[in-house]
């Protein structure tokens, strides 16, 4: 067996100035991040009109059906309670 030599990496944690940024600097930043985001936007694959209505038919009919399928079992457990006296109404 042989020996393995194990590094770890260390890692140093500064402590905050203590110093707040001015506006300018937070302004700075926000246009920088809002300029990442366009450029990270444009990068992205969009889909195609088809696509997204094919894709917006197919969650419809899924939430159909799945709402049917509650429906009938709600129905159902509540005519099987029914039958059985349970949960009568009225105080």
């Amino acid at each position: 067996m042989g020996t393995s030599n194990n590094v770890t990496k260390q890692t140093t944690i500064t402590k905050p100035s203590g110093r707040s940024k001015s506006a300018a600097e937070l302004s700075a930043g926000f246009k920088k991040f809002f300029k990442d985001v366009k450029t990270e936007l444009k990068r992205c694959e969009w889909p195609t009109k088809d696509q997204t209505i094919r894709s917006t038919i197919i969650v419809i009919g899924f939430i159909l059906v799945i709402s049917a399928f509650i429906g009938i079992i709600d129905v159902t457990l509540s005519a099987i309670t029914a039958k059985m006296g349970l949960f009568k109404g009225g105080t």
